[in-house]
């Protein structure tokens, strides 16, 4: 090898670890991007989440669904709200703290 070959060599190699480095690099923050957005979302999720499922069955609404309570000593009443005919409104309210 001659002394211009084995200095292309060292160059190629200096490239390609430079590029990993940055390739590196990039796809970390990326991820830090990403794992942001996550914690944004955790801390602006409601406290109480509602996992319902609706059925519309001979001419009639219905829906199931469950709701986190922290004790079973705990109630809370569910009823329909009047409002636009196109629009169905449910009202959970918890005796004890008025709504929820």
């Amino acid at each position: 090898m001659n002394k211009t070959t084995k200095i292309s060599v060292i160059l190629i190699i200096i490239l390609i670890i430079v590029w990993v480095f940055y390739a590196i690099g990039k796809d970390s923050a990326e991820n830090n991007t990403a794992r942001e957005d996550l914690v944004t979302m955790e801390e602006n999720r409601p406290e109480i989440s509602i996992n319902t499922k609706h059925q519309y069955k001979d001419g009639m609404h219905i829906f199931v669904g469950t709701l986190e309570i922290p004790s079973p000593c705990h109630s809370y009443n569910a009823e329909i709200v009047d409002g636009d005919p196109f629009e169905v409104k449910l009202s959970i309210t918890d005796p004890a703290e008025g709504e929820s």
